[in-house]
């Protein structure tokens, strides 16, 4: 979702994100209009399958106008699911947002509200120039940070700034200048950072990352609080992306808008220092760069797999008979129990690979994908070993498992729609 002047999204103006001053209540109500649109589709759906089930039990019907009503049926289950799909990633809720987007014109009021409280406002700046991700938790980041101080006035307060959540960092002088009646000393560094971030990955391969960059001021005893410096930025409107390079690559990812904000932390410690400021509710400063994963390389690696298990799976329900005689184009139990038992591994395997690159404590949503192509897998497996097993199969149950077989594809894309939609909704 790109939020710049003039671009609206079914009916809303986007730079309401911006300007509002209650971000969270926006953001509400796209969060309403994503859920009102989902549930516009979802009689549409239901039509369809109704008119599949009437459709099913009307006699005459040849076998391949039953495939082709079987195709037309499924393929609307999938729209569904990619309509679903589409508008959470074009619709920001409260999941998506984390921290309200933070304007200049929120800085100046905010500092008028804690100028009584005798706080001193250190104008800071970020300037990323690469973003990488080396773990699924683990981001290195590195760019330039900035401080304005005013001379004589703040010359008793220490230069510099502290990453808290870095597990590893090198901060180097980078310049010191004055401006022109040398009021104002602007200092630099050069920063590279491995910080650690909660990421939530449940709508894997639907998700949007906040990769944040929070700073405390070298003196955090102290009661100094970080300030955005909206001046320096030749348009701080997020999705003019300010502080970042633009020539910044992500690789697997696209940029979506870059803003600073505020969390007000709390700590139970003094850190050792006596006569530390109190630090409940202490405000201190984010640079948050949001983040949507590249959807074709998700469909490459995680999507297209699955979507092929269950074409062989339907091929071989297809071709599966009870009574194969000597036609090399028919399975038997045996044939069909064994590729079966390999697609089962197979799947398992690629499951486990996801979850090595992808640590969470949550099941993602392509999992819950996974665990209903296993069901499909053990359908077929169960198919073969009935029309074995029995002499004669149950009378809902054709002896060339017509309508098992009808109903496999309509089903398994059946499944994977109310999967999303409760994952979504």
């Amino acid at each position: 979702m790109a939020i710049s002047s003039g671009i609206s999204i079914f009916g809303y103006d986007l730079n309401e994100a911006i300007n509002s001053e209650d971000h969270f209540v926006f953001f509400e109500k796209m969060n309403e209009t994503r859920k009102r649109y989902i549930l516009i589709s979802l009689p549409f759906i239901l039509m369809v399958s109704a008119i599949f089930i009437r459709f099913l039990l009307t006699d005459g019907l040849t076998r391949n106008e039953l495939w082709a009503f079987v195709y037309q049926v499924s393929g609307c289950f999938i729209f569904g699911v990619g309509f679903i799909a589409y508008l959470d990633l074009n619709f920001y809720s409260h999941d998506n947002i984390e921290k309200p987007i933070f304007t200049s014109k929120d800085q100046i009021e905010f500092q008028k509200s804690n100028s009584s409280k005798n706080a001193i406002f250190i104008p800071t700046g970020v300037f990323i120039q690469s973003i990488e991700f080396i773990s699924a938790n683990n981001v290195k980041l590195t760019g330039y940070v900035w401080q304005k101080y005013k001379r004589g006035e703040q010359d008793s307060i220490q230069r510099g700034f502290i990453i808290p959540e870095a597990e590893s960092s090198t901060i180097t002088d980078a310049y010191n200048v004055y401006n022109k009646d040398s009021s104002i000393q602007t200092i630099g560094w050069y920063f590279e950072a491995v910080t650690r971030e909660n990421f939530d990955y449940s709508n894997y391969p639907f998700d949007i990352q906040n990769v944040w960059f929070r700073l405390w001021h070298k003196e955090f005893d102290k009661n100094i609080i970080l300030a955005a410096d909206f001046s320096s930025y030749k348009d701080p409107n997020p999705v003019k992306l300010p502080g970042l390079d633009e020539h910044l690559i992500t690789p697997g990812w696209s940029l979506e808008t870059s803003f600073f904000s505020y969390n007000f932390n709390s700590y139970n410690t003094n850190f050792g220092i006596e006569g530390t400021h109190n630090k409940d509710n202490f405000p201190e400063l984010y640079f948050n760069v949001h983040i949507k994963r590249a959807f074709l390389a998700a469909l490459v690696t995680d999507i297209i797999p699955i979507m092929l298990v269950l074409l062989i799976m339907l091929l071989t329900f297809e071709v599966t008979y009870a009574n194969v005689e000597d036609d090399f184009f028919k399975f038997n139990m045996v044939e069909s129990l064994s590729l079966g038992t390999a697609l089962l591994f197979v799947l398992t395997l690629s499951q486990y690979e996801l979850r090595s690159k992808i640590q969470s404590g949550s099941i993602l949503y392509i999992e819950y994908i996974y665990f209903a192509v296993y069901g499909g897998i053990l359908w077929v497996m169960s198919y073969s070993i009935l029309s074995r097993v029995l002499d004669k199969l149950p009378p809902w149950l054709p002896q060339n498992g017509l309508y098992a077989k009808i109903l496999f594809l309509p089903i398994m894309s059946m499944v994977i729609y109310v999967i999303t939609l409760l994952k979504f909704y």
